[in-house]
Formats: C-alpha cells, sequence, structure tokens
C-alpha cells in the first residue's frame, strides 16, 4: 500500500496541534467532563506529534476499510481486531493477518500490505485504542470523538486527586495511560501478567510521562495468582475486563483485599452472558452478572453500586 505523501497531513496536523489546549490548564478545570475533554485533547495532540510520519499510512488504511468493508458493525469489529493485532510487532502481525484475512473474507486487501504498512500499525498502537473506543473520529484529522463514554465511566471510579490506584490485567495499559492523562496528581499501579505487555507499558508510560509530571506510573508484573500489590494500602483497584480470566479466583480476591486500604474500593467491569445474544463476540468465558456478585461476596467483598453499559457491567465493591 503506497500512502498519499504525508506532507500536507504534516502541516495540517501541526496547525491543528498549535489550537489545542495546554496541559497545565487541565489542572484549573473543577468538572470531571471538563477534565476529561482537556485531557483527551492534550493526549490526541501528543499523539498526533509522535505518529506524524505514520498519518499518511493511517488514512490510507481507513480509506481502503471504509471501501472494503460491507457494512458499519463489521466495521467496528474488524477495528477492533486491528486494535489487538496492533500491539504486535511487525513480525508476529504478519503472521495474525492470515488468521485475520480467514475469519473476515472481506479484509484480503490486507495481504498487500508491505513491512511498512505492519510497522506503522505497530506503532500507531494508542491510536487504534482511541477508534476502538470510540475517543476520536476515524477521519482526518482525528477529533475527539465521544467523550462523554470516558466521562461516565470515570464519574463511577470516583477518583480523587493523590489517591493510589492499582489496575488489574491492565493489558495494553491504555485505561490507566487515561487516567493518568486526565487527573494531574495520581500513583497509579499497573498490573499485568504477560511480561510483553509489561514491557509496552512502559514504553506508553514513558512516551506521555512530560503530559503529567505529578502522575507516577508503577507497572507490576504478578502472577495468576497474586496482584504483586499486597500491603499497598490502594484507595481504589480496577478491574476490567480481566475477572473473568482469572484462573485462581480464590487467590486472586484474597491478594486483593490484601491489596486495598481499609475503605478502598473495586471497580469491576465486566461482560454479562446474560446478554450474551445481544452480544455475539463475548468471550466464552463471561459469566452472568449475580454469579460475578456472588463471587466476590463469598470473599469478603460488598457491592455498593452498579451501572449497566450496554452489555457489560460496572460493578463497584467495598469491603465487608
Amino acid at each position: 500500500m503506497k500512502p498519499d505523501s504525508p506532507i500536507k497531513y504534516v502541516l495540517l496536523a501541526l496547525v491543528f496541534m498549535a489550537m489545542q489546549v495546554p496541559a497545565t490548564q487541565a489542572q484549573s478545570v473543577d468538572t470531571i467532563q471538563m477534565a476529561v475533554i482537556r485531557g483527551l485533547s492534550v493526549y490526541r495532540t501528543e499523539l498526533m506529534k509522535r505518529n506524524l510520519e505514520d498519518l499518511g499510512y493511517l488514512i490510507k488504511l481507513m480509506e481502503i476499510m471504509r471501501a472494503n468493508i460491507p457494512d458499519e458493525e463489521l466495521y467496528w469489529d474488524f477495528l477492533n481486531e486491528m486494535r489487538e493485532l496492533s500491539t504486535k510487532d511487525s513480525v508476529s502481525i504478519v503472521r495474525e493477518v492470515k488468521k485475520l484475512t480467514d475469519k473476515y473474507p472481506y479484509t484480503s486487501f490486507l495481504k498487500a500490505f508491505t513491512y511498512d504498512d505492519y510497522r506503522a500499525i505497530s506503532r500507531s498502537h494508542e491510536m487504534f485504542f482511541m477508534f476502538g473506543r470510540d475517543l476520536m473520529v476515524l477521519e482526518y484529522p482525528f477529533k475527539l470523538s465521544n467523550p462523554g463514554v470516558l466521562t461516565r465511566e470515570f464519574e463511577f471510579y470516583q477518583i480523587r486527586q493523590g489517591h493510589k490506584i492499582g489496575e488489574v490485567g491492565a493489558g495494553n495499559g491504555m485505561t490507566s495511560l487515561l487516567l493518568g492523562v486526565i487527573y494531574d496528581s495520581l500513583s497509579i499501579y499497573v498490573n499485568e501478567i504477560n511480561p510483553k505487555m509489561i514491557t509496552q507499558i512502559e514504553s506508553v508510560f514513558s512516551s506521555c510521562q512530560s503530559l503529567r509530571p505529578g502522575v507516577v506510573f508503577h507497572p507490576v508484573l504478578g502472577q495468576n495468582y497474586t496482584t504483586g500489590l499486597e500491603g499497598m494500602q490502594l484507595d481504589l483497584i480496577i478491574a476490567r475486563h480481566s475477572f473473568h480470566h482469572f484462573t485462581r479466583v480464590k487467590d486472586m480476591l484474597i491478594s486483593i483485599r490484601k491489596s486495598l486500604a481499609p475503605n478502598g474500593l473495586i471497580i469491576l467491569e465486566e461482560p454479562d452472558a446474560t446478554l450474551r445474544k445481544q452480544d455475539p463476540w463475548m468471550c466464552y468465558l463471561a459469566q452472568k452478572k449475580n454469579k460475578i456478585v456472588k463471587t466476590w461476596e463469598k470473599y469478603g467483598f460488598r457491592l455498593i453500586e452498579e451501572k449497566r453499559d450496554e452489555t457489560a457491567v460496572l460493578l463497584k465493591f467495598a469491603l465487608d
């Protein structure tokens, strides 16, 4: 795939970035909504700076995807596949593309991609995450799309400046990163059991640390039986779509208890298997909400609030 000359995109991006709100101004807002908008704006500007050389590839990729994928729902499914693909190195992407084209026959256009395309995709995994979360528009100049989604989620978290936060099963660490660019003063402990993901998390955090000098990230390599955060007295632990992957549930929930401060909270976001018919792509390990709640209550947690998000459920637990 030969991209258009990126020069015009670089010039447009520089003009657009010059219009953005400086990071320091985000500290003056007094609502979560405004903090989310300001933080995402600053982060989006940073992404544009770091991906200038790849903008031509990304724009051409979006055009090809739009032309070849038959409907909007399949387009978003494929985009989420690309989001996962983009976290891999270019060699792994080549290996995974065959699986992807077998799964989605209409994506045979990927076979024409070159190593340069794959490298651009790999370098742009943060942008694909923003696309997949519907936080950036899939057309140049990639403006902010739907910050209300993140606002509603973070309102549920009830985060305060100075909090110590843990994310368990963080995957690529992007949720923790977004917390770090939206709030001014946090200590964020990011747990993941995959060493390769820890390396990627460290790289992403390092490139964004200057956006919020008051936020400190701590990548933590855990195990399937421990958070690696025991005794940290965390104010909040977040587990997004990771609980149903726990293989040693009892050990992990005991470890989570030991990682929390006495008045600490747990935020759990899980697909609700009760609604599986509405989401054919739901993980086969997903559990029904009532079963999830009973399991956490069994090990000393108390449900204090819940909120539904399409086919997923947000659950807030305190120590019993």
